[in-house]
């Protein structure tokens, strides 16, 4: 905030604060997380057009726009990213996830595996990992999202996405008595 209010065209500082709004509200620190979406969204909409070539820009906005449901938005931000970097191991996983959301599985797990692949110590990585159970789970396969999910939960125990689709795989295969102990 102190950067921003030095130099409100930076790209840079719009973009950061959009993210740690962002994740402040999808990591559960809010108990209102709408208002904080809507302010990690308006400054990745700045950030972007302050510095069209910065990925991280891009990428911020694709994810800012998640809480909102504005996919299309969020699908031009995210592919922009990985234009703009093909290495950009973030945009590939959000972009990932996204498509998983989507209903793209057989997308969403390439995406998921070019981010794993380009950056597999990164501490982030249980994003990549529950986004993986996503798209399995979307796909119809279970047993395989639970796996993923239970690798997510391995990384990071507080990651509830990951919970929610671990309880939803037992589910769906008929083991209500293991959902219920999940969401316990």
């Amino acid at each position: 905030e102190r950067a921003l209010a030095i130099d409100p065209e930076s790209a840079e500082a719009n973009m950061i604060l959009s993210l740690i709004n962002h994740h402040i509200a999808i990591m559960g620190f809010v108990s209102d997380v709408q208002p904080v979406m809507e302010t990690a969204y308006a400054l990745a909409r700045r950030a972007t057009p302050l510095d069209d070539r910065n990925e991280y820009a891009h990428w911020a906005l694709g994810i800012s726009c998640w809480g909102l449901l504005k996919h299309d938005e969020s699908l031009a931000a995210l592919e922009s990213a990985v234009a703009l970097n093909p290495n950009c191991s973030l945009a590939y996983g959000s972009l990932g996830t996204l498509l998983g959301i989507l209903g793209r599985s057989a997308e969403a797990i390439a995406n998921q595996e070019i981010a794993i692949r380009s950056n597999p110590l990164d501490p982030s990585i249980f994003f990549r990992l529950s986004g993986l159970a996503l798209a399995h789970y979307v796909a119809g396969r279970f047993e395989t999202a639970i796996d993923w999910a239970e690798r997510a939960i391995h990384r990071m125990p507080r990651w509830y996405f990951a919970h929610f689709v671990l309880a939803a795989s037992h589910l769906a295969l008929g083991q209500q008595e293991d959902a219920v102990k999940i969401v316990k």
